[in-house]
């Protein structure tokens, strides 16, 4: 039923007017969600009583709207023309439709993206996270911690396809511009980066599967050292570029193996390659 995504919908909205059934306003709001209607998914969350700490339901959703539930400030006076250039007037046009900018959105989409992974590939994603942890010769505990990191989720998303999957779901669904946005992503690969400089709040790398060099903006925290080696899927969100799980230091020693493995293309193999980056050295 969730393969033809209208039908489902329809029949979901059966289930909500008959009874007060929590999994079928769960499922209508990430409906919603991939609409980008936030105020839309929160109102049935609320009509669901789904509460915002359990994952089983719509928790994750709760997790992507808050931030867009306030709509964005107005665009013009009322009976200012409307900035889209429709001739019309502001207020007989986008007054109360205003939808925050697709930079802010960029991370929601990724967000969506994760919330798929979620619903339905997580014994994939379990594997991939076994992989990893096993490699890095982790433990259970660290295991637990893994699967819910934003790395093994991309993984997901990229080497195993859970975002091209999504896409081909909910393409119909998504805001115009997020979708063309997701089919640009498609096109981003994993690969090995050699750090030539670092700032306050940017890098620039230079990638070794092609020799490209690359600046990148708005980075917090970065403790990468010059002329060392980082591996990143960098996403483009208007004219920067983003990695959304961060940057895994890559030894040199194993910077051509990672290169080889990214090439292959086989999701295990990358992530126990990962893993064995994260390793002690004894």
């Amino acid at each position: 039923l969730l393969d033809r995504t209208a039908e489902a919908i329809a029949a979901l909205e059966r289930a909500v007017r008959h009874d007060q059934h929590p999994r079928a306003h769960a499922m209508l709001a990430g409906f919603a969600a991939d609409r980008g209607d936030a105020q839309e998914a929160a109102r049935l969350l609320r009509a669901g009583k789904v509460p915002s700490d359990d994952p089983r339901l719509g928790g994750a959703v709760w997790g992507e709207i808050e931030p867009f539930l306030q709509r964005p400030k107005a665009m013009a006076e009322r009976n200012d023309p409307c900035p889209c250039g429709s001739g019309r007037k502001y207020k007989a046009c986008h007054l109360g439709k205003e939808q925050h900018g697709l930079r802010d959105r960029a991370a929601w989409l990724y967000r969506k993206g994760c919330r798929f992974v979620g619903e339905h590939m997580l014994r994939e994603h379990g594997e991939l996270a076994m992989a990893l942890v096993d490699a890095a010769g982790g433990s259970p505990q660290l295991l637990s911690q893994v699967i819910d990191s934003e790395l093994i989720y991309d993984l997901t998303l990229e080497e195993l396809g859970g975002f091209r999957r999504y896409l081909e779901r909910r393409r119909d669904l998504l805001p115009h511009d997020e979708r063309e946005l997701a089919s640009l992503w498609l096109l981003a690969d994993r690969s090995v980066y050699r750090v030539d400089e670092t700032g306050s709040d940017w890098l620039v790398l230079t990638d070794l599967a092609d020799d490209e060099q690359v600046r990148i903006s708005n980075v917090r925290g970065s403790r990468l050292e010059v002329g060392g080696h980082v591996a990143a899927r960098l996403l483009p969100v208007g004219a920067d570029l983003v990695s959304y799980f961060g940057y895994v230091p890559v030894p040199t020693s194993m910077v051509q193996e990672l290169l080889d493995v990214l090439n292959d293309g086989d999701a295990i193999a990358v992530a126990e390659t990962l893993g064995r980056c994260f390793a002690p050295d004894t």
